[in-house]
């Protein structure tokens, strides 16, 4: 969209409010479901304004953080409104692999909007792990900001989920890829403390990375 109006300039802050109101969506929702997210892609491609971006990560959190099923009045439109939602992938696979340059906050709300899009959709999970993600998360534990941290221990555990009536492979597979390295960062951050690496995070932390462990143990 924004591809077409190359001469378009808008106020950062007023992008920002239409965002968060679901102002855009609303109107790009009467036109066609697959508009609002092609928008939403072009934002996190082609702005240069982290605070654009982040706004586009809040409605992707907000967007998919609802409950399936009985929460879903909508019933298929809703499931077809979020598959539009697939292309997102790339995008915020691209902040997350970039963290030290897109900033901390902006890494962390993009890692949320991963792990909100994988509850959603076990083909979202293999997209994801497709695109480098194992790296990415590998990455990402060495963070010294704690809600990247964190974000990233709840995208480990969402991947790792079981599916209904099938056991994923994808929590072994983590757990072996590259020598273990992430089951060593999990008892790294377990031994060393909330200091770590000159850092004060939380016990939360610490009862992540356990629960982590339970869960690939099982």
């Amino acid at each position: 969209m924004m591809n077409n109006y190359p001469a378009f300039t808008f106020n950062p802050k007023a992008m920002v409010v239409f965002i968060d109101t679901g102002y855009i969506q609303q109107v790009l929702n009467q036109m066609s479901k697959s508009d609002y997210p092609k928008f939403l892609i072009s934002l996190l491609k082609e702005s240069d304004r982290a605070v654009i971006k982040e706004a586009c990560c809040r409605m992707i959190i907000k967007f998919f953080g609802k409950k399936k099923g009985k929460d879903d009045e909508d019933g298929k439109d809703e499931g077809t409104g979020k598959i539009e939602f697939i292309n997102l992938v790339e995008p915020l696979v691209a902040i997350v692999s970039r963290s030290k340059e897109n900033g901390n906050k902006l890494t962390a709300l993009s890692v949320m909007a991963i792990v909100n899009m994988c509850n959603f959709s076990e083909d979202i999970k293999d997209i994801f792990l497709q695109k480098n993600g194992f790296s990415i998360i590998v990455d990402l534990l060495n963070a010294k900001d704690e809600d990247i941290l964190l974000n990233t221990l709840r995208l480990i555990m969402t991947l790792i989920a079981q599916k209904q009536g099938d056991t994923s492979m994808i929590g072994r597979t983590l757990a072996e890829e590259s020598d273990n390295k992430i089951i060593k960062r999990l008892i790294q951050l377990i031994k060393e403390g909330p200091n770590i690496n000159y850092c004060f995070f939380t016990k939360q932390v610490n009862f992540m990375c356990v629960s982590l462990l339970r869960a690939f143990i099982q």
